[in-house]
């Protein structure tokens, strides 16, 4: 199912707040110590500013937010009963505080977090574009995919991971795995060589399918981004699909569960969450290379 409205649908009847059903970055990742507590949806077009967004629900505009150090502005509208909803990093606002507003009425358009803090201008063809999509429950932040579900998705579990149905896919988990432990691989940006002990983040995921099921992939993440076919977000990901994050800066091999394989600092191979922190990046993209 291609990415867009109807792809989530919530049994409160509340509606999916933008057209991209691509999420990004989720509710519990930390950032620099903290949790995140909202729920990242990346452009239709990664790094496109500009996807209408909308309201949940029907509700009357609260507050609004301006540039505030750089991440753009934002919208809360309350929708009675202890409920709220937040829109941030907004590149344009089209409701005013003080307004009723009905349930799917646009009240912006997306941007993103990479605005100049000083001139309030949004690189507007950046990677980080993206909404950031909260809801408050008695001023609590709540996890809005706590209310959406997928719509007409058989190949998810109810654990949100597709079921690892093909050996190829075991194949390549399994070769990237015996690289795994500080000290048998060190991070060296521009090597490709895990055997001899040393890889940058693109060296270990061409060594690891090409020695794994003889997937040829480029040699740096600007190559390997292109090669495949695109997944739509991490909902519909494969245990083995590649993920990128911003630039392209980094690849990561996906292990199902909201978990990654990769390398890419002192701390060689290991397995993390998809909130890559080390240098701050949005994951942009996922590619299916296996089939």
């Amino acid at each position: 199912m291609a990415a867009g409205d109807g792809e989530w649908i919530s049994d409160k009847g509340w509606k999916w707040p933008t057209k991209s059903g691509r999420i990004t970055d989720t509710f519990d990742a930390v950032r620099g110590g903290k949790q995140h507590n909202a729920v990242d949806i990346g452009a239709m077009t990664a790094g496109k500013a500009g996807d209408p967004v909308w309201s949940m629900e029907a509700g009357i505009v609260t507050a609004q937010t301006g540039n505030v150090n750089g991440g753009g502005l934002g919208v809360y509208i309350d929708h009675g009963n202890g409920i709220v909803s937040r829109y941030l990093h907004l590149s344009k606002i089209s409701v005013a505080s003080g307004t009723m507003v009905t349930k799917g009425q646009i009240i912006g358009e997306m941007g993103g977090s990479n605005y100049d803090r000083d001139t309030g201008l949004l690189n507007m063809n950046g990677y980080a574009v993206h909404l950031d999509f909260q809801i408050r429950i008695n001023d609590q932040p709540t996890d809005p995919m706590k209310f959406f579900k997928k719509n007409d998705d058989p190949g998810l579990s109810s654990g949100g991971s597709p079921t690892m149905t093909n050996a190829k896919r075991q194949k390549v988990l399994e070769e990237a795995k015996k690289w795994l432990g500080q000290g048998k691989v060190r991070y060296v940006l521009g090597d490709r060589n895990p055997p001899g002990g040393t890889s940058d983040c693109s060296g270990f995921t061409q060594y690891v399918f090409r020695t794994s099921i003889g997937v040829q992939l480029g040699d740096w993440t600007g190559a390997q981004v292109g090669q495949g076919k695109q997944v739509p977000d991490i909902n519909h990901a494969q245990p083995g699909d590649l993920i990128f994050y911003e630039n392209p800066g980094h690849v990561a091999i996906y292990m199902g569960n909201q978990k990654m394989i990769h390398i890419g600092d002192n701390k060689g191979v290991q397995i993390t969450g998809l909130n890559y922190t080390a240098r701050g990046q949005h994951m942009t993209q996922i590619r299916n290379v296996i089939d």
